[in-house]
């Protein structure tokens, strides 16, 4: 007579059971319809239901596990859940959880478990998620179908994870809608994400992550993978065959900082290792300490690897200019404030990139006859650019010490090149008739034939931004 004073325990078996059906003497605790076998364990307390668990083999289900959430549909799922809610304590598990969405999504069978605290006057809403196995581009589509948190779930939408986490442990805390604290370890296996401010994406990495909002450690190991780091690198994202990486982040006086230990990587334009340090507010370019090296590197692709704080000019001309050759042996040196880049003052920084060229090909300006087999070293240091070739050849003549300079990439794009060209003589007025140099006296040196070797001295100023006004000076 006393229902409210009630505690216990329904149990039920079903082979077969439309749940449908039977909305209209049972309460489901969740918004559930579909056919299959069903077993039910309701447990009852103070007179109200409090937790649910149930093994089934449903088909053509619908489930909503929340009255703001939106229906999952579900063409097979199979396995046990379990449901409890008591004195502001959600939780939900599973076990050898497997289902098949109408829209193609496949959950291979898993044990999960989350529990969820309503936030109270003490206390912030906090959440704890464990999964011995989880395929992440199912819960990153399923996220707005989940009772998570918002915050937890705004923060899935962006990162936009896939790749599979066996096992996972992510706790979390939440104000105001704002995730204010949060620990995860796992260990994951083709992983990929956005990138989402300063922190970088990639795809097709494996290894461990275990840390806090205070700071944790990170490896990373790596097949046919890519990197995007849209802070420092201009390029979507740079393609790894294969790819090692150790580091740590931290977030001191409400910095990040993320400490790159050592790296590893290798594909198809060269070998090369990097470490170093990045630190940054929000809102703020941040402030880095990088050390990269290059190995073998196809001299085509040096381009693909200058930071973004490098000119667009400037990464231009090199994509077009460089266009053959090995860079034997490549550096670069990135420290300081980057919204102070490009570091006309010493004292602000450092940037430096050297390269030295064998056997190179330097389309330098469109137009004009390239100048091949240099062997040469390229350097970008503070605002400027210098090439020094101190071999190549145009046609059948040979070059010394051939210079290309670029003062400034920001405010002067004039590029001036300098050298000197002995051999033939006839080469030369090959040279002449091969450049915007003939336009210029109207052809007048073409018939000449010419006998004996010689000498070239030539001065080029080039603007990248309006090569119609090139100036040419020679002898």
């Amino acid at each position: 007579a006393k229902l409210a004073e009630w505690r216990g325990e329904l149990y039920a078996a079903l082979d077969y059971a439309a749940l449908g059906a039977w909305r209209p003497w049972v309460d489901y605790p969740l918004d559930v319809d579909g056919a299959g076998g069903l077993r039910v364990w309701l447990e009852i307390a103070a007179g109200r239901l409090t937790g649910v668990t149930t093994d089934f083999a449903l088909r053509d289900a619908r489930a909503r596990l929340g009255a703001e959430l939106e229906d999952i549909p579900l063409t097979r799922a199979a396995g046990r859940l379990r449901y409890r809610d008591e004195a502001g304590v959600t939780e939900a598990s599973g076990r050898q959880l497997a289902l098949q969405t109408d829209d193609g999504m496949r959950l291979a069978p898993t044990d999960f478990f989350l529990r969820l605290h309503g936030k109270t006057a003490t206390a912030p809403a906090r959440g704890e998620f464990l999964a011995n196995r989880l395929d992440l581009g199912v819960l990153s589509r399923l996220a707005g179908r989940l009772p998570f948190d918002p915050a937890f779930r705004e923060r899935l939408a962006e990162i936009a994870p896939v790749g599979d986490v066996a096992p996972l442990n992510v706790k979390w805390s939440a104000e105001a809608g704002r995730l204010v604290a949060y620990s995860v370890d796992a260990r994951f296996a083709r992983l990929g994400i956005e990138p989402v401010g300063a922190w970088p994406g990639f795809s097709g990495l494996s290894g461990r992550v275990e840390g806090n909002e205070k700071g944790g450690r990170f490896s990373l190991t790596g097949k046919d993978a890519s990197v995007e780091l849209p802070q420092i690198f201009p390029q979507p994202r740079l393609a790894l065959a294969e790819l090692a990486a150790e580091g740590s982040w931290r977030h001191p006086d409400g910095l990040l900082e993320v400490n790159l230990a050592s790296a590893s990587f290798a594909n198809r334009d060269t070998r090369g290792s990097a470490a170093g340090r990045y630190r940054a507010r929000r809102d703020t370019p941040g402030e880095i300490d990088l050390q990269a090296r290059l190995s073998e590197a196809d001299a085509r692709a040096v381009w693909r690897y200058m930071p973004a704080v490098v000119g667009k000019e400037a990464r231009d001309w090199l994509q077009h200019s460089l266009t053959g050759g090995k860079a034997q042996d490549a550096r670069l040196v990135l420290k300081g404030d980057l919204a102070k880049f490009p570091f006309r003052n010493p004292k602000d920084g450092t940037f430096r990139v050297t390269a030295r060229v064998a056997d190179g090909q330097l389309d330098y300006a469109p137009g004009w006859p390239k100048i091949e087999g240099v062997s040469g070293d390229l350097l970008f240091e503070g605002a400027g650019m210098v090439v020094k070739a101190q071999r190549g050849r145009i046609f059948g003549a040979e070059l010394k010490d051939v210079t290309a300079v670029l003062p400034d990439f920001e405010t002067d794009n004039t590029l001036a090149v300098r050298g000197s060209a002995h051999g033939p003589t006839q080469e030369f007025l090959r040279f002449i008739a091969r450049s915007p140099v003939a336009d210029s006296i109207n052809h007048f040196t073409d018939p000449f034939r010419v006998e004996g070797n010689g000498s070239l001295d030539l001065q080029l100023a080039l603007p990248l931004h309006k090569l119609a006004d090139s100036r040419v000076k020679g002898e």
